[in-house]
């Protein structure tokens, strides 16, 4: 199974850029995507990371984001929205 970091790699050899990178953690267990995140930032990486995340602790959620994630998202949230660019802009709506 591929990761979002080894697709960001994979693409880099490539060429080929991102400009928004969306992460479930509960897709692979085991794997801490907070430590992914960090990797993609060291990488390079300057898009907008969104992370899904099973683990509703506030510690968890703040660790995503002190990694780089701009953005995190409980899974028993009910996502009600459009994600769009407006002007270069990422919003939710």
């Amino acid at each position: 199974m591929t990761t979002a970091l080894d697709a960001y790699e994979a693409a880099l050899e490539h060429g080929i850029y991102y400009d928004i990178i969306i992460m479930d953690d509960s897709v692979i267990p085991g794997k801490n995507d907070a430590v992914a995140v960090r990797k993609l930032r060291d990488l390079g990486f300057r898009g907008f990371i969104i992370c899904v995340t099973e683990d509703s602790r506030k510690a968890n959620l703040q660790n995503y984001i002190a990694q780089g994630a701009n953005k995190v998202f409980h899974t028993s949230c009910c996502l009600i929205g459009i994600l769009e660019s407006q002007d270069g802009k990422i919003t939710f709506t």
